[in-house]
């Protein structure tokens, strides 16, 4: 068999995953999140399904929380513009998507981060967040 075939063979048996292809929720909108199984999980940074976030405020749209990590998207609640002493769980690295923020880390730097901007900081780092009130960032605790 050829190379080509063997391409085409392949690619056959693969589940290919698009906006379109996730499964509809029950009131008719995109999924929150799809587990394609296996540790595979797939949404969007533009979803507007968010629910309030009990540990730091805001709101958060989580793509999967496990034991030792996740992932998901954060941004703040309206009028809220600091929000202090909050210990990172594990090591967090963001990736802002819209907006601004200001992190001030204890005893550390001062990161002051907009759109396209990553960070990533330690476990146990004591943090106060002053982010702008469009903000919104993704994040992975690992």
């Amino acid at each position: 068999m050829g190379a080509c075939a063997e391409a085409q063979q392949r690619d056959a048996g693969e589940q290919r995953v698009t906006p379109e292809t996730l499964p509809a929720n029950p009131i008719g909108k995109e999924a929150l999140v799809a587990d394609l199984g296996s540790g595979v999980y797939v949404s969007r940074v533009d979803s507007d399904e968010f629910e309030p976030d009990d540990e730091v405020g805001g709101f958060t749209h989580y793509l999967f929380e496990e034991v030792d990590a996740a992932a998901g998207l954060w941004k703040p609640e309206p009028g809220m513009s600091r929000y202090a002493d909050h210990v990172l769980p594990a090591r967090e690295t963001i990736v802002v998507l819209e907006g601004s923020v200001l992190v001030e880390i204890e005893k550390g730097p001062k990161l002051d981060l907009s759109v396209g901007d990553m960070a990533s900081m330690p476990k146990g780092a004591i943090t106060t967040w002053h982010p702008s009130p469009d903000f919104k960032e993704m994040w992975v605790y690992s």
